[in-house]
């Protein structure tokens, strides 16, 4: 609900009609009203950003991407306008093909109709009822604490559901009389409640040489008003309605990004603003945090919560950590997990000067989460640590130059792994999980092995491709079943080039049927298990 103040023609006399026209008259060309019910007329934390074919720079951080520096930008001299000047030393011409100012807008709510009053919108009435707009007219100035008084008022009254009170009372009370009305005070909440109620039904018990009860029950007719503090918990930030909550969606903008956002990145610290966003989703429910095209430099982890999808704009979307922390980071505990994270489309990587031994990406016991089509480059340790996470999905990522391996998946039930690219310095892929599928795989070019599945039981490993992993040491190449593997079944999976074993097996009763594994350099298949059911396979 909005509050709006009309203000009334004055009624003067004669004379004074004729002065007020002489003065319109004669400013009439100089100064026209503003009718806007809103209008910017002001800016707070600006940033400028400009983009050249050389790069981005922005007022805060003028790092000479763009090769022009930025002499003058005053966002304070003129509430209506910036003063900005760009200097080209050079030496060679430039073109500015983007520009644009970014802050938070100060907004002057009055015009034609009046003031406006909005700190008590309330938004979730809105969302689901409409607008329900509620005017005065009057001939004198109404202030701000009348304004207040009657908004809180009125949003009581329109919103509020009348109870039903059923009050026990010792003794027999027969003056209580349906029909008539009384006051009801009850207290000892915290905060009283004074409404005007209706008695509609009297009971009286009472035995021989009792004292008796009486049972009267009241129906709310209203309940008293008193100002207390609703209004402060329903101002919205800026009082500007065009800001109706996007539920469950946050937009976090890089330090370059020129768009609107719910929050804006300045180039360091950018998992401030990216928490800031999960913290408040979190707190409704969950929701998407979307990040935008550019890159966020972090100095601490990035937190996930319950339900909460971080979604970037494909590999535009850059995170890079810089410290020793791992990147991404969620952690519960056995019978204490966490519940439905997603992370999707965006590219995580290190800082180059980041040589702390930490993860990417490192969730645990975070269950029914999902990891999809993220780049996970060049971690200094693994590239994903995904451990205790029972029915995680795992999909269509691509994790390269990762210093060990590019995901370790580990302690889970029921797990998807599919469709992902590996291409690391020491393992693809390590697996330690049960009751899962892992398919469609193609892991080329790691150092140690393609694919390490150690201890895994009952698990289903298909139409995976292992190409050219390994360097020659014992237990290394394509796929390798090791430990106390048991009960897998190993179909369609296509090992070439490896060095030294195309597949190799450890473990008693797995299943190993349609696999083509050829030109590796020690062996296509070394069974070294028991009770091996080798069937329909082309070692050749």
């Amino acid at each position: 609900m909005r509050v709006r103040i009309h203000m009334e023609k004055p009624r003067l006399p004669e004379a004074g009609w004729r002065s007020l026209w002489e003065f319109y008259q004669g400013i009439k060309n100089k100064w026209e009203p503003n009718k806007n019910e809103r209008e910017i007329v002001g800016i707070k934390d600006p940033l400028f950003l400009w983009i050249t074919d050389d790069g981005v720079d922005n007022s805060t951080d003028d790092a000479g991407n763009s090769n022009l520096s930025l002499s003058k930008f005053d966002t304070t001299s003129k509430a209506d306008s910036a003063w900005i000047r760009i200097s080209n030393s050079s030496g060679s011409s430039k073109t500015v093909r983007g520009a644009a100012i970014r802050g938070k807008p100060v907004i002057r709510l009055s015009g034609e109709q009046g003031i406006i009053h909005d700190d008590f919108v309330d938004y979730e009435d809105i969302y689901r009822n409409g607008e329900n707009e509620f005017e005065l007219g009057n001939n004198f100035i109404v202030t701000r604490d009348q304004t207040e008084k009657l908004a809180d008022f009125h949003w009581k009254n329109f919103r509020a559901k009348n109870h039903i009170y059923i009050v026990g009372m010792s003794g027999t009370r027969y003056w209580y009389s349906p029909g008539e009305w009384y006051t009801l005070t009850i207290d000892g909440s915290g905060e009283d409640i004074d409404s005007v109620v209706e008695c509609y039904s009297v009971e009286v018990e009472r035995g021989v040489g009792e004292l008796g009860m009486t049972i009267v029950a009241f129906r709310e007719v209203y309940e008293n008003w008193s100002k207390d503090s609703n209004a402060i918990a329903r101002i919205v930030a800026g009082g500007n309605p065009y800001n109706m909550p996007d539920f469950g969606r946050r937009i976090v903008a890089s330090s370059t990004y020129l768009g609107k956002a719910n929050y804006f990145c300045e180039g360091t610290a950018d998992e401030t603003q990216i928490n800031a966003a999960i913290n408040e989703l979190a707190g409704i429910g969950g929701g998407v945090v979307e990040l935008t095209e550019g890159t966020y430099y972090t100095d601490g982890a990035i937190v996930p919560a319950d339900n909460i999808v971080i979604w970037g704009k494909g590999w535009q979307t850059i995170i890079e950590k810089n410290g020793d922390y791992n990147g991404i980071y969620l952690a519960g505990s056995g019978g204490s997990e966490y519940k439905n994270i997603y992370l999707r489309d965006f590219k995580i990587t290190r800082n180059t000067s980041d040589t702390n031994s930490k993860y990417l990406i490192c969730l645990e016991y975070c269950d029914n989460s999902k990891v999809d089509n993220i780049w996970i480059y060049n971690s200094y340790d693994r590239g994903a640590y995904l451990g205790y996470c029972d029915g995680l999905s795992f999909n269509n990522n691509f994790c390269e130059d990762n210093a060990k391996a590019g995901a370790y998946i580990v302690y889970g039930y029921y797990s998807i792994i599919q469709g992902n690219q590996f291409d690391n310095n020491t393992t693809g892929l390590a697996i330690l999980t049960t009751y899962s599928i892992i398919s469609g795989n193609q892991c080329r070019n790691n150092a140690e092995k393609g694919m390490s599945i150690l201890g895994a039981d009952y698990n289903t490993i298909s139409a995976n491709e292992c190409i050219s992993n390994g360097d020659g040491d014992a237990s290394e190449g394509g796929i390798i079943l090791g430990g106390s593997a048991e009960g897998n079944i190993l179909s369609g999976n296509f090992c070439i080039s490896n060095n030294p074993d195309g597949i190799e097996i450890a473990g008693d009763r797995n299943v190993v049927t349609g696999n083509r594994s050829t030109s590796n350099t020690t062996a296509n298949f070394d069974d070294n298990g028991t009770n091996t059911i080798d069937s329909g396979n082309d070692w050749n």
